[in-house]
């Protein structure tokens, strides 16, 4: 993860990130992306029972997008209890005051929730004073937020409906954010200023129904409706009066809007204990934008799949399971995609090994895109080629057990070649930027971890070095792969008598070069400096943990910019120089209550 203090945050799996990493809530994709990346700040994330994060493509299950991995977060969905409740609050010393609630009733076969909330900062910049309650700011430079102001406004709602062994889910969210760039002062005399508005709003609505006919047979269905509308306003600001009015000219505003529709259905043939199981299904996914920074103002894609996979297993210790997706898109010939998974158990060992294929089309954006102002000149490229991967991982892992000590180890190596991988670039050496194909891109590396559990204890380590290939574009290639490492370290101590933990959380990520080619056609090699993030967490529950109060320390070795050696200019008028990481030390607490009863 990383996150960007105007794009929000980002999220990289084997070495690839951006548009090839697939996010989605409850199976339900997530569109609205900035820079080829979802903000993952933007997710309601209190109604979230578990996430799951797999590494390598899923395209034979979710197609498009699933190159490097998926992540998926699912929302609590059983309840014991006839009432659930709860609420969180949560301050930050630079600015940060959330608070957010939920409530669910159950009776019988019904069940109904409700959760809801908001998330306000007030902005941060290197420098500023501490204060506990917000403050208005002078109208001077000072105005200006290194880290924007932010707040947003989310809820949803749900009702499911459980008959026997069926059941059928219908939900629907809302999100609402509202970001505020202060503009400088204007000279001669600073009195006035241009600010801009930039607004997001994204609701969904769906259902969700599941049962089974019979011991052999089980059915899902999933089907829901997305929309996303960012919109971003300037606005002159009179510094005198701070009265504002919105500008004039037409260049200060744009709105581009996304929606969606996706319907996803498959069966499972055989008992859970049969030795061949069987699933068949098929994905329907349509995607719409809008906007004058789209060509034509309007474009639309649709992917259309019928996808299968068996699980045999061949003896008790082994499992293989192969897969195919074959799908229609309607701007581009899709492949059929196949994969295959093997898996090894026995005692305390396992072994799992895999092969799959990847497809992505460009995105309507890499198609259709136009943006020009005084710092972007970008354009889509509509001749783009789609993507494919190949993927190889083999994985081992051994648990270890004694009294009071549970010790798991991992290793795992992976392997990924893209064809077609899609980047934005410079035309040229002038300042124009185009989406275009680079050719193959390849990532390698290795992975390792220990959880380690005794009595009080509960630790984890983990490392992983990981190897990126150096082609810029089609016809520039520098030889080699540039590799970067990273580790994590969780230290966590229980405190059983007192009722409370304290936990030590360590990220490690190391220098990450990289090559370009500078305004005069020339290979420079880039170097984003390596950096730590340390955390220091205490926790103490009362109330037999219904209520939780936690405080602690965020990036206590204070943490704000990274060097980035470059060669000067960028898409964004920018280049080498700092690169926002965190708004350095911070202090946080929070407290939690959740009961049900019935």
């Amino acid at each position: 993860m990383s996150q960007d203090n105007a794009l929000g945050s980002s999220a990289s799996l084997q070495g690839v990130s951006g548009e090839n990493v697939k996010i989605m809530i409850d199976g339900v994709p997530v569109i609205g992306r900035q820079d080829g990346n979802i903000d993952l700040n933007q997710i309601n994330m209190n109604n979230i029972e578990r996430i799951e994060i797999v590494e390598g493509p899923l395209s034979v299950n979710y197609g498009t997008n699933a190159l490097a991995g998926t992540i998926n977060l699912i929302s609590r969905k059983d309840q014991k209890e006839n009432v659930v409740t709860g609420f969180n609050t949560y301050y930050e010393s630079v600015g940060q005051y959330n608070i957010d609630g939920r409530v669910s009733l159950s009776k019988k076969a019904h069940r109904i929730g409700f959760s809801g909330g908001r998330n306000y900062f007030d902005g941060w910049s290197d420098g500023e004073e501490f204060t506990l309650i917000p403050k208005s700011e002078p109208a001077d430079t000072s105005r200006i937020k290194q880290w924007n102001p932010k707040e947003q406004v989310f809820g949803d709602v749900q009702y499911q409906l459980t008959l026997k062994s069926n059941t059928i889910r219908l939900f629907a969210n809302v999100f609402e954010e509202a970001i505020l760039d202060r503009g400088s002062p204007r000279a001669p005399y600073y009195e006035s200023a241009f600010d801009q508005h930039f607004k997001t709003f994204r609701y969904s609505i769906g259902a969700d129904l599941s049962g089974t006919t019979s011991e052999k047979v089980s059915w899902k269905f999933l089907t829901s409706y997305n929309d996303y509308v960012r919109s971003k306003e300037t606005y002159f600001k009179d510094l005198t009066n701070l009265e504002e009015q919105l500008s004039a000219n037409s260049a200060d505003h744009d709105t581009s809007r996304f929606e969606s529709v996706m319907n996803r259905a498959s069966v499972v043939l055989g008992r859970a204990s049969a030795r061949i199981r069987g699933e068949i299904g098929y994905d329907l996914f349509f995607e719409t934008a809008y906007g004058k920074r789209i060509m034509e103002k309007t474009a639309s894609m649709g992917d259309y799949a019928l996808f299968g996979s068996v699980e045999w297993n061949v003896s008790p210790q082994l499992l293989i399971k192969p897969g195919l997706r074959i799908a229609h898109n309607t701007k581009y010939n899709a492949p059929p995609v196949p994969a295959i998974n093997i898996k090894y158990a026995k005692g305390k060992s396992n072994l799992r090994a895999s092969y799959a294929m990847g497809f992505r089309t460009p995105s309507l954006k890499e198609l259709h895109f136009e943006f020009v102002d005084v710092n972007h000149n970008i354009h889509g490229n509509d001749d783009l080629g789609a993507e494919t991967s190949h993927n190889f991982q083999l994985d081992a892992g051994y648990k270890m057990v004694t009294n009071q000590t549970v010790t798991n180890f991992e290793l795992g190596l992976f392997y990924n070649n893209i064809s077609n991988m899609i980047s934005l670039a410079q035309q040229g050496g002038s300042a124009t930027y185009s989406y275009i194909n680079i050719g193959k891109y390849k990532t390698h590396g290795i992975e390792a971890g220990v959880n380690y559990t005794h009595n009080h204890w509960k630790n984890t380590v983990g490392f992983a070095y990981t190897g990126r290939s150096n082609q810029i574009d089609d016809s520039v290639m520098v030889n080699g792969m540039s590799y970067s490492p990273e580790m994590r370290l969780t230290i966590l101590y229980e405190f059983k008598k007192l009722e409370g933990n304290l936990s030590f959380n360590y990220k490690y990520n190391g220098e990450l070069p990289s090559y370009t080619v500078d305004e005069g056609g020339e290979i420079v090699e880039t170097k984003i400096q390596a950096y730590q993030l340390l955390d220091l967490i205490g926790s103490k529950f009362f109330w037999s943990r219904r209520i939780t109060l936690s405080f602690g320390v965020k990036n206590l070795l204070d943490v704000k910019n990274i060097q980035n050696s470059g060669p000067a200019g960028g898409v964004h008028s920018g280049g080498a120089g700092d690169v926002p990481i965190s708004w350095g030390r911070s202090y946080f607490a929070s407290l939690k209550f959740n009961m049900g009863w019935k």
